[in-house]
Formats: C-alpha cells, structure tokens, sequence
C-alpha cells in the first residue's frame, strides 16, 4: 500500500506504508495528481 500527501486537492508526495494524515492510493496515483476527496485524477494538460 502506498499513501499520498495532499495539499490543497493536489498530490505533493508519495509514499510506501501507510501515513497518518495520508490518503491510502495504489500505484497508479502520482505527484501532480487532483485529489477531490473521492478520486485521483490526472491533471489536464
């Protein structure tokens, strides 16, 4: 499992474990992806 920091609906780290304060995501969610409080997105280009 991996977790991911989020600041302000955008994902600023990844990291393996889980964190507290993290949002639980797999493997496809990356720096630079929107969080909306339900889902992962790619950002737009």
């Amino acid at each position: 499992m991996k977790s991911a920091e989020i600041k302000n609906g955008i994902v600023v780290n990844v990291v393996l474990g889980q964190v507290a304060g993290y949002v639980p995501c797999d493997d496809t969610v990356a720096i630079g992806d929107h969080w909306d409080g339900q889902v992962f997105t790619k950002p737009k280009n």
